[in-house]
């Protein structure tokens, strides 16, 4: 299943300005999951585009989007983002800096993200997408069953090792 035609344009240009700016960057959310041809929740399709960048390249991806980068901060997450509009389609980029929930606290981990991505060839660009496992192991974390429901739901799950990791390192948190 591919992404939504707006989407797929929205997509497309946001990653050409990364790109033109040097900024590493990671499909998430329902476009990697379109994209990595895993099965949404229920059939859903992708409404909006989140792209994962490095805290430490967030301003840049802001200036390069022309957009601007804030905060944001709530009970379960603690991010950097920044936000546009494209073809009607929100874009969304940041980078969580923690998710925390019953489970524990789990620290972003860029770095972690990065080596495990996958590239996909669409429209002559390659695209790095981000672990789906990453997003379940937030969802867990959180204890956010509707988010989990939407990452995939009961599973089978993809890369349960990196789950299991990611999971274990935010309980290890809670107990230190």
């Amino acid at each position: 299943m591919l992404c939504p035609p707006r989407s797929l344009a929205a997509l497309l240009a946001a990653h050409d300005r990364l790109r033109a700016a040097g900024v590493d960057h990671l499909v998430v959310g329902g476009c990697a999951r379109a994209l990595l041809d895993e099965a949404p929740a229920a059939g859903r399709r992708p409404r909006d585009v989140d792209l994962e960048v490095s805290p430490a390249d967030v301003a840049r991806a802001g200036a390069a989007l022309g957009a601007r980068v804030f905060e944001r901060a709530d009970a379960a997450i603690t991010s950097l983002q920044a936000g546009l509009v494209v073809a009607g389609v929100e874009v969304d980029v940041g980078a969580i800096a923690e998710v925390r929930g019953p489970l524990g606290t789990l620290a972003g981990d860029w770095g972690r993200q990065w080596g495990a991505r996958r590239t996909v060839l669409l429209a002559g660009r390659t695209l790095a997408v981000g672990p789906t496992a990453e997003m379940i192991a937030r969802a867990l974390v959180a204890g956010d069953g509707a988010r989990l429901l939407r990452c995939g739901g009961a599973g089978p799950w993809p890369d349960p090792g990196y789950v299991a990791a990611r999971v274990a390192a935010a309980i290890s948190s809670a107990t230190s």
